[in-house]
């Protein structure tokens, strides 16, 4: 393992941001609607969940808990972004990309261009993403091919912990706990095994979903709403398939919830390459952060002066100034979270690194959906990104818009920049209401996931939630044929299917958005961060 490079880049503080944590609401009609939207549980698809989600699964609409930092979000600090090379077999080679943040902004020494940092300078990981590079030829010239591996944030306990403000409204024994599908399956299934037991011992305590470790790492994907309950419905459904599980229609079926979760499983932060060599100079997985002079250590190899690269925050250079922030309860700050949560995700699924100029318009009254972006840069420099333009489109608009606009509820217009080592800045009008701007700290987003809780009541709402839906959707797929719609279907009640029926009026079609410059015609990304 050896450390390609480093760029960091100094950023002024900002208003401290909130955790709004996945919660639930599951209604009889819910399960009809979601039912028919993935033909009785049979396509269960993002695009298809993103009709009907918001009504589900979503970020709390109150801000429940405050984010902690070291030093307060108000302090002048850096953001980072490291490649590391772990690994070059036969051809072929693994990059890690790790994504993080200082404590401080801590320079001991400036000479003319020439910066040296505070060996004692604290260094957090906010995401580790993992690519694998083949060696294939291409018109007589050897490329490169990247295949993602995976993309992880870092959930971090003291986020929770660290201001006791969030402590005030805790039941006796509660912990931080995080809201994964594993964690969710993980849940059910010991309430199923063992929750009588234990709620008729008194004293003790079910504490799955608590976090045992300062550092628990979560797929980007689980941030958003559509793809978290996609992955879990997945999951129940390939696990109930199962010849060897029982049914699960009565939701206390632990072995089925035990396939489901092995479906779900989530990296474990400890056997990470980096993390693994990380242990052997820091204490990294208790304190939750390694130095600057324990990570040159490291690598005693790494040239400073050739290899880290260094931007200084200059006031004067700032491009935007936010008028809105996170801790206010409002149906834009409630639409820039998902937006916030969803599209770093959805970029790196594109091997996008960042996305410059994109404007979303939904006006549904009016039969008009649009996106329009430019300037995608790639995630690896050098790499072919068009081939993605329609992935990405179709994502952005049919899966996150439909959360955004409630499936059609609101008319959207806004305009982002994004790039997932940094920040996102987002400008977003509702209904032609006030514009609201906003900065989200996509280098420190681990600290914000809607994946952690305060509560294990929490959990238990949410896991009950989740396998109630799926139970749903089970019961759907087993009907008899005799009892279905002329679609296949199941019987509906005459008001759901009206509810429908308005819903689809309201949303516009495919056909009805404005045209998007296809791939041919759009214009090439710029250069990567890294």
């Amino acid at each position: 393992m050896k450390i390609i490079r480093i760029a960091f880049i100094e950023t002024a503080g900002m208003d401290a941001p909130v955790i709004r944590p996945y919660t639930t609401s599951l209604k009889k009609e819910h399960t009809d609607l979601f039912a028919l939207d993935t033909d009785q549980g049979r396509r269960i698809t993002p695009d298809r969940l993103s009709k009907t989600v918001s009504q589900l699964v979503g970020p709390s609409t109150k801000h429940k808990h405050r984010s902690f930092i070291d030093n307060g979000w108000g302090e002048k600090r850096i953001m980072f972004a490291m490649v590391v090379e772990i690994a070059d077999r036969g051809g072929s080679k693994t990059f890690q990309y790790i994504v993080g943040y200082t404590d401080k902004s801590d320079i001991a020494k400036r000479l003319g261009k020439t910066v040296k940092f505070d060996d004692e300078m604290r260094m957090y990981f906010n995401t580790i993403t993992k690519v694998h590079m083949i060696q294939s030829s291409w018109k007589g010239s050897a490329i490169w091919q990247p295949r993602m591996q995976l993309h992880d944030q870092v959930l971090r306990r003291s986020s929770l912990t660290g201001d006791t403000s969030n402590r005030a409204n805790n039941r006796p024994g509660d912990k931080p706990v995080t809201l994964r599908p594993t964690d969710l399956f993980r849940r059910g299934g010991s309430e199923a095994a063992f929750g009588a037991h234990l709620r008729s011992t008194g004293d003790v305590t079910n504490m799955t979903g608590a976090f045992s470790t300062q550092l628990r790492a979560s797929s980007r994907a689980n941030n958003s709403a559509t793809q978290m309950l996609s992955r879990s419905l997945k999951a129940v459904a390939a696990a109930s398939s199962n010849p060897n599980s029982a049914y699960l229609g009565d939701n206390d079926d632990e072995e089925t919830l035990e396939m489901a979760q092995d479906k779900v499983q989530e990296s474990l932060i400890e056997q990470d390459p980096f993390i693994e060599e990380a242990k052997k100079v820091s204490n990294i997985l208790s304190s939750g952060y390694i130095t600057f002079g324990e990570l040159m250590d490291m690598n005693p190899d790494f040239d400073e002066d050739r290899q880290l690269g260094f931007k200084e925050y200059k006031p004067n250079q700032s491009r935007f100034n936010a008028n809105a922030n996170f801790n206010e309860d409002t149906n834009e700050t409630v639409a820039a979270t998902i937006i916030s949560n969803s599209l770093p995700g959805i970029m790196i699924s594109s091997m996008y690194s960042a996305v410059e100029n994109m404007i979303l318009k939904s006006h549904p009254r009016q039969g008009e959906s649009c996106l329009v972006f430019a300037k995608p840069s790639p995630f690896v420099p050098g790499m072919e990104i068009e081939s993605t333009f329609d992935y990405f489109e179709d994502q952005v608009v049919g899966v996150m818009m439909n959360e955004i606009s409630h499936g059609g509820v609101f008319d959207i217009e806004a305009t982002i920049d994004a790039n997932i080592d940094t920040e996102i800045q987002i400008t977003i009008r509702i209904d032609g209401g006030e514009e609201c701007r906003y900065v989200f700290p996509t280098f420190a987003d681990g600290l914000l996931a809607p994946t952690m809780d305060m509560s294990l009541h929490a959990v238990d709402v949410l896991s009950k939630g989740v396998i109630k839906l799926a139970t749903g959707l089970n019961e759907a797929r087993m009907a008899a044929s005799p009892n279905h719609s002329e679609e296949g279907g199941i019987s509906l009640s005459s008001d759901v299917r009206r509810e429908r029926a308005r819903s689809e009026e309201a949303r516009p079609s495919r056909d009805h958005r404005e045209a998007v410059p296809r791939a041919a015609n759009r214009p090439r990304g710029g250069a990567t961060k890294f």
